[in-house]
């Protein structure tokens, strides 16, 4: 005859195995304690989210940068070659005709051999606008954004970078200060009006809408990247580039403020 004690223990077993089946007693979460992990990982998400996206756009930076760079000792090496005069884009009507040689970016693209190099990673709206493939005037293939044309190595590239068009056939002897003279620039598209068109280059329309000239409206963390008639480049903030406009382009050939073209003073 089975004792009280061995019947008190079936009796436990048996309770406890009913437990493990009914998943009461499991080690499992509760939901308060589901929530709660959850609202952790949201706010953790909240917190790393924006600093990932920051390192991407930083290191897109470095890229333009880096672009930049290789596109200033392309202008250096071709006003060795061309007594030493920047490049221009011989565009006095743009539309009027078509030349695969229209563009700065062509005439210094022989030194670089590399057409990424005036794409800008983080360009938006006028700025990633693809070159599609045409036929210029003399026959040849070439690429184009609308009246903006290229050499054929530019066809479904998209060309963000601008070109300062004040230093069209400038000679570097005429410039005062070359290292702050603008030369290639963040940018709508093709021409950059001096800086009017680069200081919040994803929004062509903020050379003349105060409201557009946001920090968002800037490609690079709130800023620019241009280079330079010495050939080096650099990050710039839009807000102090805008500010300033007028310095990277007249100051720079030695005037004063007072003399500035208008629009460019303030």
């Amino acid at each position: 005859m089975e004792s009280v004690a061995q019947r008190r223990a079936e009796v436990l077993r048996m309770r406890r195995s009913a437990k493990m089946v009914s998943g009461h007693g499991s080690s499992g979460f509760t939901l308060i304690e589901l929530l709660v992990v959850i609202a952790i990982i949201a706010i953790l998400a909240a917190i790393l989210f924006p600093v990932f996206s920051q390192a991407r756009e930083k290191a897109r930076q470095a890229t333009c940068l880096s672009n930049m760079r290789q596109s200033g000792n392309a202008i250096t090496m071709y006003a060795q070659d061309y007594d030493e005069m920047l490049p221009g884009t011989g565009c006095s009507a743009c539309g009027a005709y078509k030349d695969a040689m229209m563009m700065p970016h062509s005439k210094v693209y022989p030194y670089v051999r590399n057409a990424d190099l005036f794409q800008c990673p983080s360009a938006v709206g006028f700025g990633s606008l693809q070159v599609v493939e045409g036929v210029d005037d003399y026959g040849r293939r070439a690429g184009h954004q609308g009246f903006w044309w290229y050499l054929a190595d530019f066809i479904g590239k998209y060309v963000g970078i601008g070109w300062n068009d004040q230093g069209n056939y400038r000679p570097i002897s005429t410039i005062q200060q070359p290292a702050l003279f603008v030369c290639f620039i963040d940018a709508s598209f093709g021409l950059s009006c001096g800086v009017r068109r680069g200081a919040y280059a994803n929004a062509c329309a903020a050379a003349c809408t105060p409201s557009l000239r946001v920090p968002q409206n800037a490609r690079h963390l709130g800023g620019e990247v241009l280079n330079f008639a010495d050939g080096h480049a650099k990050w710039y903030n839009a807000q102090y580039l805008w500010a300033n406009r007028g310095d990277f382009v007249w100051g720079a050939l030695g005037m004063t403020r007072d003399q500035y073209p208008a629009g460019c003073r303030d």
